[in-house]
């Protein structure tokens, strides 16, 4: 063979295998490559965005990607990004019908590649993009975050708007850790989303991540500081010190929206699951002992009750069911069971955490049904995350027995004039809340329900109560208000009533601290305003912006509920302005009337027991003193039939 034959030959061959390499590029399988990824680096940040409606809304998973475009990375570091999940991206063109993948390089956002469109509240969509970034972008030093709305273990995180909120159930994200196989592992699992800070997610991605980063509460809309965490972990900041950046920085970013208040976030230290885990089922066998025990039953129901909760606490607010394991055992001094060890655990297992003012917040949550429903603690024990506490939740809250709650007495007038109930003893294993109805009745013999509180004496035999009256009503801007306590502990009071602003219903938090028993100059508590929250959606998705109450703010209250042949009526205020917001909840004295009273008592299970209804005289002691003296004068059997819900 010549010289020019072998020059064709090798032509034909270089034609052949450029032709092969063409159709290669061309069967893209449903792919649009726009480019081509530069993955050779030591650290890659991988993101997991799931836009839902808080992109539709307001554009938020938009400004954070805004915020890593901003972020001095230097070279050696990857952005990497999932998009989805919304109905309609405001930013960045990005597409709402295909899921797109892109990479932060030289302060661009640049499309690596689409795909068709998936729910990414399914296994497989984040185990796809696992496995892909494994493949592309795996580098010595890896961390992911889920970006989204959450809602805790039982709903679980990453609702696609697009798929009629599909979330990513626990089970899912086990299973999507799975298919990305063994080999995937992250410095940081974190999760930008509501309510995700928990053992039981802790549990499941524990295998997967040296350290996990979340909040037990609900997160302020902007989220997490990305600039400052893209910056941090480009500087080689790694593991717990990573974690900590990123938990100030939140904070510091809350803070400049004015909504550091009820904002936490957490550092999760993985490799202490096990210990952690062995904890917890200690944890469980002491509030399982004390609930089964007469004595004790009651001291633990209110530990449950009464500590750090996040999220809903009613159902017109919504539930998340999530409450502190730790700040349990602040509200049971004397129950039993040894508890030598949990706090050092528990500090060792969350070494790092930052909240607001209105939690306690050690960082660590877990599902409690303090508010029952029946298939969300069905759908709990599904998940199979803890055999022990399921077995717990399963007798004590499924195999309901034939009896729970029963009155001794259902009503009587004390010695002093007041109105007590008694309960039997066997009554104190599912006792769950005791509250009271004061209403009033009008010329026209309809009665009002003007507010619900527990500020409930209990009498030293555990079994009987006793109405304990300050003689005022929360009043904001001099309105009185419907409202209903929450929440109670030994030093405040939460509270939380239905409002309207600026044209809006929502809620209004605030707190009644009480006032304290060191110091004899404090001898009145002071209200603080929380926050305005709108609750959970129709989607069950919960609310991500506490926004503040402001001067000038137009509101309209609840003065009371009238019930009639089944239906509920809100009789509302008229509209008035909010002058300075500090001192605009004050109690307001109850005038000289007639009042009514009934006790509404609640079992672990939900059900509701009505006591007789007592009318009571208020009048005032002299006219030096606005606060009114009560003495009841008649009791009849209770037959509103308004019975109010959990």
């Amino acid at each position: 063979m010549n010289r020019m034959q072998k020059m064709q030959k090798y032509k034909k061959r270089i034609l052949l295998i450029l032709l092969f390499l063409l159709s290669l590029q061309l069967c893209g399988c449903g792919k649009k490559k726009a480019s081509s990824p530069l993955s050779q680096k030591s650290r890659t940040l991988f993101i997991y965005m799931c836009g839902s409606n808080l992109e539709t809304k307001n554009g938020a998973a938009g400004k954070n990607i805004d915020e890593l475009l901003a972020a001095d990375i230097g070279d050696d570091m990857n952005i990497v990004i999932e998009t989805g999940g919304a109905a309609q991206w405001k930013s960045h063109d990005i597409r709402n019908d295909v899921l797109s993948r892109y990479e932060v390089r030289d302060g661009e956002l640049k499309l690596i590649e689409t795909l068709e469109n998936a729910s990414m509240g399914e296994a497989e969509t984040l185990s796809d993009f696992l496995s892909w970034g494994k493949e592309n972008y795996l580098s010595e030093n890896n961390i992911l975050i889920l970006w989204d709305h959450g809602s805790g273990p039982v709903n679980g995180v990453c609702f696609d708007e697009n798929y009629r909120f599909d979330p990513l159930t626990l089970t899912e994200l086990k299973e999507a850790f799975g298919n990305a196989g063994p080999d995937v592992k992250f410095s940081i699992i974190g999760f930008d989303a509501c309510l995700m800070a928990n053992i039981e997610t802790a549990s499941v991605v524990s295998d997967h991540a040296d350290y996990m980063v979340a909040s037990e509460e609900i997160e302020p809309p902007g989220g997490w500081d990305y600039k400052a965490l893209a910056e941090t972990y480009a500087s080689g900041e790694d593991g717990l010190e990573l974690g900590k950046k990123i938990c100030d920085s939140y904070m510091e970013k809350s803070a400049s929206y004015g909504k550091e208040n009820y904002a936490t976030l957490a550092v999760y230290d993985l490799s202490l699951m096990n210990g952690m885990i062995e904890w917890f089922n200690k944890v469980v066998v002491i509030i399982r002992d004390a609930l089964g025990d007469k004595t004790s039953s009651q001291e633990m129901m209110h530990g449950l009750t009464s500590c750090d909760r996040f999220g809903g606490n009613n159902s017109y607010q919504g539930r998340s069911n999530l409450i502190d394991l730790l700040d349990i055992f602040n509200h049971t001094p004397y129950i039993g069971g040894d508890l030598t060890g949990l706090w050092d655990m528990v500090d060792r297992f969350v070494p790092y955490t930052v909240h607001g003012d209105s939690h306690t917040a050690y960082g660590l949550s877990f599902y409690y049904p303090v508010l029952y429903e029946k298939n969300e603690i069905e759908e709990y024990i599904a998940l199979g995350i803890f055999d022990e506490y399921s077995s717990f939740l399963q007798d004590y809250y499924l195999d309901i027995p034939d009896k729970t709650v029963e009155y001794a007495d259902q009503g009587s007038i004390t010695s002093n004039g007041n109105f007590s109930v008694s309960l039997t003893s066997d009554s104190m294993l599912y006792l769950c809340t005791i509250d009271y109805l004061l209403m009033k009745t009008d010329s026209s013999g309809e009665l009002h329900i003007l507010r619900t509180d527990n500020d409930i004496f209990n009498d030293q035999d555990g079994i009987t109560y006793e109405n304990r009256f300050s003689g005022y009503s929360p009043a904001l801007e001099g309105h009185e208000m419907f409202s209903a306590a929450i929440m109670r502990t030994e030093y405040d009071v939460g509270y939380s009533a239905p409002v309207i602003v600026n044209g809006e219903r929502t809620s209004l938090f605030f707190d009644y601290d009480l006032p304290s028993e060191y110091d004899e100059e404090e001898t009145e508590g002071h209200f603080i305003p929380v926050g305005l929250w709108g609750g959970y959606d129709e989607n069950g998705l919960p609310d991500g912006d506490m926004t503040a109450l402001c001067k000038g703010d137009r509101v309209q209250v609840i003065t009371d509920i009238t019930y009639s042949n089944g239906e509920v009526t809100e009789n509302w205020s008229e509209e008035f302005t909010i002058g300075e917001v500090d001192d605009a909840i004050k109690w307001m004295p109850l005038s000289d009337d007639k009042y009514e009273f009934v006790y509404v008592i609640k079992d672990v299970f939900g059900n509701t027991f009505m006591s007789d209804m007592a009318t009571f005289e208020a009048s005032k002691k002299d006219e030096a003193d606005p606060v009114p003296s009560f003495k009841v004068t008649d009791i009849q059997p209770y037959t509103l039939g308004y019975i109010p819900d959990n």
